[in-house]
């Protein structure tokens, strides 16, 4: 039975859903495929390059990614919501495993490992091993590797934070853990581009995202100690 809901946010120069669109096409657990936008422009372009798919369905809403994520959710029709960046690259065997982390019905936010497609930038390496150090041993995975979850727990927490430049998927993580609920990995790799880090520099782009997530990370650890030492 079909049961997941795949949901694309697609910025405003993002042309790469093209291919990861049909990658989606054999994956036979979903339901539909949400692509949203904010530009009215682009969001025709979309509806014209994907309508003769049936499970495709083209959103547009004004508002930043987490906006685009939540207005997905609440239009989703599945039980299960799978969030995608629109210039991912999945693996060839993530319907087994998609499949197989829904029959557990377990209540957790499961997530897959990252690798980045440019395989000669070497610094890229250090950003693969710090994303499983960060993503498997301080269980805080970013927004890029593929959040899967039941509809049920995504608006249980609180959805995406709609008035933030950055980070919303990281504070959602968080909120995961001030719920107890379990972030998993799904034993599956996406690969992505590092388009950002050859555009601006490896060691400006690495900076500010540690400056970041550290600003962001360090009141909600400090929530999280206080709930701990409160009992």
């Amino acid at each position: 039975m079909a049961n997941v809901s795949v949901i694309i946010p697609i910025g405003p120069t993002e042309d790469t859903w093209e291919v990861l669109l049909q990658q989606l096409l054999d994956f036979t657990d979903c339901l539909e495929i949400l692509l949203i936008t904010s530009l009215p422009e682009q969001g025709a372009k979309i509806l014209e390059k994907s309508k003769l798919i049936p499970k495709v369905k083209v959103l547009l809403i004004p508002g930043g990614r987490g906006v685009l994520m939540n207005f997905g959710a609440k239009f989703a029709k599945a039980s299960y919501l799978w969030f995608l960046h629109a210039d991912s690259v999945l693996p060839g065997n993530y319907t087994t495993s998609i499949s197989k982390a829904i029959r557990n019905s377990r209540e957790a936010i499961y997530y897959f490992d990252l690798t980045f497609s440019t395989k000669g930038f070497t610094w890229m390496k250090l950003n693969e091993m710090g994303t499983y150090v960060r993503s498997h041993i301080l269980k805080l995975p970013f927004g890029d590797q593929g959040f899967l979850m039941s509809k049920a727990i995504f608006f249980r927490l609180g959805m995406y934070k709609e008035n933030l430049k950055y980070g919303e998927d990281h504070l959602f993580v968080w909120q995961a853990h001030l719920q107890k609920v379990p972030v998993l990995c799904i034993g599956e790799t996406i690969i992505t581009s590092p388009r950002k880090y050859t555009k601006y520099g490896w060691f400006r782009v690495t900076a500010l995202h540690l400056m970041l997530t550290f600003t962001q990370a360090f009141p909600e650890f400090l929530k999280l100690l206080f709930r701990k030492t409160k009992k």
